[in-house]
């Protein structure tokens, strides 16, 4: 039943294609995830625009979600609700603007700081090794110990979901620690984003990201399936030390395991399901109340029932 309807707003696309038998342990980083509905994926702003109307008008019922590279996201086997949306090639643009840089959406951030650097544009180096596209990092304003991305934002192309294109300033994203006025309402698109950054010597900025890259290589499990940092740090606290502390580094359930490399971590090491990463961050997060009476909250995202 649903495959005809779909298949008439598909009619309509000029590039896009939708894909009706897609798991989105094959596409999160996490490695789990049932089968949505449908992914779209979406390669110009007229098939975005028009994809918007139709959820709008003709099927109101279902959820339709927007991602990007799906690195801090987590799906449950429980998504038949959900349409996954993903931008294209189309989106994945870096122009420079003398000091400035104008990124699509779907540009992945490791893109933008390789170009960044080569450029000889400072701003950027702390973010090295992060994965996920621009827009996501916008959406979460990703960050280091120090910095955040929302401190290089001039400005940034949005739309929301009635297909109304806006811009907005950093100032109007009310940034704060992993979290953004986007990612609390989930009223917009970002399609693009214009960030400011500073002139330096190249080859200083290369040597940078080297060393930042190989601390994060060390501490960090870059080449494992996982959903980057798990908790949120709690003011004044790291959360990976504390469940450090608690004796939890390598604790496993199932196939999901506590990164020996950071506590914070939890990687799928052995075809983990949905529900044996729930339990282990619930198990953490038990173990780190009952030792230090801290609640730790969740920096990645749930998408789905359980």
């Amino acid at each position: 039943m649903l495959k005809p309807i779909f298949s008439k707003l598909s009619e309509q696309f000029k590039e896009s294609i939708i894909n009706y038998d897609f798991y989105m342990k094959d596409y999160s980083s996490m490695r789990v995830g049932g089968r949505p509905v449908a992914l779209i994926k979406i390669d110009n702003f007229y098939d975005l625009l028009l994809t918007l109307e139709y959820f709008n008008q003709e099927r109101k019922e279902l959820s339709p979600l927007i991602i990007g590279k799906s690195t801090n996201l987590i799906f449950s086997d429980n998504i038949r609700n959900y349409v996954v949306i993903i931008l294209g090639e189309n989106f994945n643009k870096i122009i420079q603007k003398d000091n400035q840089l104008l990124c699509s959406a779907a540009t992945p951030l490791q893109q933008v700081v390789r170009k960044s650097a080569e450029l000889g544009l400072s701003g950027l180096e702390w973010a090295i090794g992060i994965p996920g596209a621009i827009s996501g990092a916008i959406v979460n304003n990703c960050g280091s110990k120090e910095n955040d991305i929302s401190e290089l934002i001039s400005e940034i192309t949005v739309i929301d979901y009635a297909g109304k294109k806006r811009k907005l300033q950093a100032a109007d994203l009310k940034p704060r620690y992993r979290n953004t006025i986007i990612k609390e309402t989930k009223k917009y698109i970002i399609i693009e984003a214009l960030l400011n950054f500073e002139k330096k010597d190249r080859i200083e900025i290369l040597e940078t990201l080297n060393k930042n890259f190989y601390e994060k290589q060390n501490n960090q499990p870059l080449n494992e399936c996982s959903a980057g940092c798990i908790f949120k740090n709690p003011s004044g606290y790291s959360a990976g030390k504390l469940i450090d502390d608690c004796g939890l580094k390598g604790y496993s359930i199932g196939g999901a395991k506590i990164s020996e490399k950071h506590a914070n971590f939890i990687v799928n090491y052995n075809n983990a399901q949905f529900k044996d990463i729930m339990n282990l961050i619930d198990y953490a997060r038990e173990q780190v109340l009952k030792k230090f009476n801290i609640q730790l909250e969740l920096e990645v995202e749930i998408i789905g029932g359980i």
